[in-house]
């Protein structure tokens, strides 16, 4: 073998093995403590984090959660928008529930429908077998605020804008202006 690689550490220098060979490195051995490689130093870390955690903060952030409405629909139906997807929770029995998470990217439509009091939205995506997802006996104000938000992150998703670029505050009255603007 002309070259070896070293198992994911640095490749010795010359005045720890003088007679040039190439081994493994223990960076956890007390004698090569002096060899310093990146992955293995966490001090240079920045404040904000590693990538990783950044996605998991952003995804944690929900914009909004409503419920149907309970003498009509027995179980509620939850459903649950945030910056990355929206996640409709329909409980069938006491202790079984279907969780159907629609990603922003694969939503083609949204629909809502308003009667009286009551009103309904219909999620209509690409790609999925069960392609149309519906939830009746929403509150009007809430199935109107549900599309409109949605409609705003489907804009937001095919401008390319990062809807975190929104300050905290306004960004569900921002997204749902962008969607009430542009489907009325």
């Amino acid at each position: 073998m002309s070259s070896t690689t070293i198992f994911a550490y640095k490749q010795p220098t010359q005045h720890l093995f003088p007679q040039g060979r190439r081994s493994f490195v223990n960076p956890y051995n007390s004698q090569y403590r002096h060899i310093k490689d990146r992955r293995f130093d966490i001090t240079n870390r920045d404040q904000r984090g590693t990538p990783v955690d950044n996605i998991r903060d952003k995804s944690k952030r929900v914009l909004l959660h409503r419920k149907t409405v309970f003498p009509f629909k027995l179980f509620p139906v939850h459903v649950i928008v945030d910056i990355h997807r929206v996640v409709v929770i329909e409980q069938t029995f006491l202790f079984a529930d279907t969780i159907r998470t629609i990603p922003i990217a694969n939503i083609q439509y949204v629909r809502c429908d308003r009667a009286l009091l009551f009103g309904s939205i219909r999620i209509r995506t690409y790609g999925f077998s069960d392609r149309e997802v519906v939830v009746k006996f929403l509150w009007n104000k809430d199935a109107l605020r549900l599309r409109r938000l949605i409609e705003g992150l489907i804009i937001c998703y095919e401008d390319n804008v990062d809807p975190l670029d929104f300050k905290d505050e306004d960004l569900c009255t921002c997204l749902e202006n962008l969607g009430q603007e542009h489907f009325g």
